[in-house]
C-alpha cells in the first residue's frame, strides 16, 4: 500500500492534528504575469495522502512565442478537482496543452461561459477521445457543493470575462477565499457583477485567509467603470468626424468589452466590424449563455468582416468600429498581421484610422505590445488609449479586503514588484499581509493566523513548453527556466522538498 510522506511538515502523528497548505505553481513569478495555478493542500499528521484542490490551470506566453505552463505530474494523483475562476488563457489555457500527455485529469469546476470558452480550446488542441473523458461540472453562483473534504461557493466577481468567480473554500475548520482576477465595478455591462452582499456575509462570519489577484496594485485610486469608458469613447468617436475606421484591438474573451462596444455603437450609430476565430467563439458562446448583443443593445449592428455585409461597409467607407484579437500584440493574432500587411479589410491610413488600445500591456508582454506602437508610430497612425481593464487597481482591492476582513491577505497574480505594492497597500490599511514568490509552500496549524514557509517547490524545474505538433497531438519538451520563480538569497539554508512520486 502506497503511503504518501509528506515532506514539508511531519508532525507527531499521536497529535493527529489537521493543516492546510498552500503553494502557487505559476502566476506569482518574477516576470511577467501567467501561468495562474495553484494547489490549497490539506492533510493531517497520519501520513495519509493529502487532499488538493487546484485553483485554475493557465498557459504564460514567452514573449509571444509559444506557451508554457507548471507540471503537475507529481500532484496529479492527489488532485480532487480543478476550480476554474474566468475563461481567460491565463487562467484555464494549460488544460488543453496538459491533457494530451496526462492519462487522467481531475474533474474540473466553473461558470457555464467558462466551460463553453474551454470546450472550445480543447475541441480545437486535443483528440476527441480524450475530451470525452475530461469531466466538466457546471457550478452557479451561490450554491455551494463538496470536492473531497473541500465545501466550495462560487461568488460573482466583476471582470472583462463575463460570469467571472471567485471560491469561497472551507476545509479543516479554515475559510479561505480566492477572488480571481476582479475589479470594483457594480454595473457591468452583461450584469454578472461583484456580490458584494455576499463577500459582506462570507467576512461577517469570519475569514481566515484571502488570495486576491494584484495585477493593478501599483495604480492609484479605482480602475474605470465599463461605462466611463464607453462615455469616452463616445466622445473620441464624435470629436473625430474624419476618421473612418476606429482599430480596436481585444482578447477574445474580454465579453463585458464587447458589450461595452455594442453600447457605444448604438448610441454613435456605427457598425462593430470583426475579424477573427477567437471572436467568432466568443459572441456564440455569449449567444449560447443567452447574452443576445443585438437584442440588449437595440440597433447595435455586429458584422463579420468577410461577410457580404461586412464587405459592402468596407466598401462603401463607411464609419465604423473595428474589432479584432491581438490586444497583446501576439504574433497571429489579427492585429499584428494586419500590421504586417497580412490584412485587406483595414485602411491604416494617417488620416483615416485611428488605433484605440482598449486595455494596458499585462506585464510579459511588454515586447509584442512594443511592436503595435512602433508600427502605428511608424505608419504615422494616431492611438488613443482608453485604460479599460478587467484588473482592480489600489482602492478595488482594499474594498474586496475590506468587506471581507480576512486575518490575513496573500496576494496573488502579480510580479515582485505588484506582489510588495499589494502588500504594502494593505499592511498601510491595517490588513495582515504577506509576501510570497512562485513556489513558496505556506502552512497553517494549530488555529495559526500567520502561515510559515516550510519549504520550496522548485517552480523552475516544473514548466513544460509546447515545441509542435504531431498527428495533432502536442509534444512537450521540460526545460528550465531560469528566473520563472526565483528563490529568495536564503534558499540555500533551506532543504529543497522532493514530491512523492505516482504511487
Amino acid at each position: 500500500m502506497f503511503v504518501w510522506k509528506f515532506p514539508f511538515c511531519p508532525g507527531k502523528a499521536k497529535n493527529m492534528s489537521e493543516w492546510i497548505a498552500w503553494v502557487a505553481l505559476g502566476g506569482t513569478n518574477d516576470h511577467g504575469i501567467g501561468g495562474n495555478c495553484g494547489l490549497l493542500i490539506h492533510g493531517d499528521d497520519s501520513g495519509a495522502a493529502p487532499e488538493i484542490l487546484m485553483v485554475d490551470d493557465g498557459f504564460k506566453f514567452e514573449d509571444g512565442h509559444g506557451k508554457s505552463y507548471p507540471v503537475l505530474d507529481d500532484f496529479l494523483p492527489y488532485i480532487k478537482g480543478v476550480l476554474l475562476t474566468h475563461s481567460h488563457g491565463d487562467h484555464i489555457g494549460g488544460i488543453s496543452l496538459r491533457m494530451p500527455r496526462t492519462e487522467v485529469y481531475p474533474p474540473i469546476y466553473g461558470s457555464q461561459m467558462t466551460i463553453n470558452v474551454l470546450e472550445h480550446n480543447i475541441e480545437r488542441e486535443v483528440d476527441e477521445r480524450i475530451v470525452r473523458g475530461l469531466a466538466r461540472n457546471v457550478v452557479a453562483p451561490r450554491e455551494s457543493f463538496r470536492v473531497g473534504g473541500f465545501e466550495v461557493e462560487p461568488v460573482l466577481v466583476s471582470h472583462s470575462s463575463v460570469e467571472s468567480y471567485g471560491y469561497h473554500v472551507k476545509v479543516a475548520g479554515r475559510s479561505v477565499f480566492f477572488t480571481g482576477d476582479f475589479k470594483w465595478d457594480l454595473d457591468m455591462p452583461l450584469d454578472s457583477s461583484t456580490d458584494v452582499a455576499r463577500l459582506i456575509e462570507i467576512g461577517n462570519a469570519g475569514l481566515d485567509v484571502l488570495f486576491p489577484d494584484s495585477t493593478g496594485a501599483d495604480n492609484p485610486g479605482f480602475t474605470p467603470k465599463e461605462w466611463a469608458v464607453a462615455a469616452d469613447l463616445e466622445k473620441l468617436v464624435r470629436d473625430n468626424p474624419q476618421v473612418t475606421e476606429f482599430i480596436m484591438p481585444i482578447g477574445a474573451t474580454a465579453h463585458q468589452h464587447i458589450a461595452m462596444l455594442a453600447a457605444v455603437a448604438m448610441r454613435t450609430g456605427l457598425p462593430i466590424v470583426y475579424e477573427g476565430k477567437g471572436l467568432d467563439n466568443s459572441l456564440l458562446d455569449l449567444f449560447r449563455s443567452g447574452y443576445e448583443m443585438e437584442k440588449k443593445y437595440h440597433g447595435c449592428r455586429i458584422v463579420p468582416a468577410n461577410s457580404a455585409l461586412g464587405q459592402e461597409i468596407i466598401g462603401r467607407e463607411d464609419r465604423r468600429l473595428c474589432l479584432g484579437t491581438g490586444a497583446q500584440g501576439e504574433e497571429n493574432a489579427f492585429f499584428a498581421k494586419a500590421l504586417r500587411g497580412c490584412n485587406y479589410n483595414l485602411r491604416l491610413d494617417p488620416v483615416q484610422s485611428m488605433v484605440v488600445n482598449l486595455s494596458g500591456v499585462i506585464p510579459g508582454n511588454e515586447k509584442t505590445a512594443d511592436f503595435i506602437f512602433e508600427k502605428c508610430r511608424e505608419l504615422g497612425i494616431r492611438q488613443a488609449f482608453a485604460k479599460a481593464s478587467g484588473h482592480g487597481a489600489s482602492e478595488d482591492l482594499l474594498c474586496m479586503s475590506t468587506a471581507l476582513r480576512p486575518g490575513v491577505v496573500i496576494p496573488l497574480h502579480g510580479d515582485r514588484k505588484k506582489i510588495a505594492a499589494h502588500v504594502a497597500l494593505q499592511q498601510a490599511a491595517g490588513h495582515e499581509a504577506v509576501a510570497t514568490i512562485g513556489g513558496q509552500v505556506l502552512l497553517w496549524r494549530d488555529g495559526a493566523v500567520l502561515p510559515e514557509t516550510i519549504g520550496f517547490v522548485d517552480t523552475a524545474r516544473m514548466i513544460a513548453r509546447e515545441t509542435g505538433f504531431v498527428r495533432g497531438r502536442n509534444i512537450y519538451q521540460y526545460m528550465r527556466a531560469e528566473g520563472w520563480s526565483k528563490q529568495p538569497e536564503n534558499a540555500h539554508k533551506i532543504t529543497l522538498p522532493t514530491w512523492a512520486p505516482k504511487p
